[in-house]
């Protein structure tokens, strides 16, 4: 059997989450960011994850730690609309990817809000300090997983259905 390598997201990982409302577009950052990895060992991780070596990936944002510059309120408004206390945890987990040069193509199942789907998480891979940075977006609507998409304001400010998820961290050893 192959010896596997668990791989950690350096410091620093970015996962943002932007949307539209009435009045303005809005973001949020995921404050807590779990990226863990597996790798059959041998030769670096770019070659290994070139050669199919990349055995397993999650990177679950918590659901509850998602804070908007737009303060505390917008932050209570996404976590309720989330049911960030009874579904605690957003993950992406990899079955299989393709890679192209740089471009990768990863699929895996995305759970949102107690809802599983299948989706493709197109990205990128680069070199990096040792490791391989990984950036991407995947765009979608709230209501796909259930979510109801917030309001503000008593109803008088709606946030958009669809939103984007933009992610962008290092995996190393």
């Amino acid at each position: 059997a192959p010896v596997t390598v668990a791989l950690k997201a350096a410091d620093g990982a970015k996962l943002t989450v932007t949307g539209t409302s009435t009045i303005h577009g809005w973001h949020a950052d995921a404050l807590a960011v779990t990226i863990t990895a597996e790798l059959n060992k041998g030769g670096d991780i770019l070659t290994a994850i070139q050669t199919q070596g990349l055995s397993k990936r999650e990177l679950v944002p918590g659901a509850g730690t998602l804070h908007s510059p737009e303060g505390k309120s917008m932050d209570h408004n996404i976590a309720k609309a989330l049911e960030a206390d009874k579904f605690p945890s957003i993950s992406f987990s990899l079955s299989s990817y393709e890679l192209q040069g740089t471009t990768v193509t990863a699929k895996g199942t995305l759970s949102i809000h107690g809802q599983s789907k299948d989706v493709e998480l197109p990205g990128t891979l680069i070199a990096k300090d040792g490791g391989v940075a990984v950036k991407g977006s995947l765009a979608f609507k709230m209501t796909d997983y259930g979510v109801k998409p917030p309001t503000a304001m008593l109803g008088a400010i709606r946030s958009g259905d669809a939103i984007t998820i933009d992610y962008d961290f290092t995996l190393l050893p």
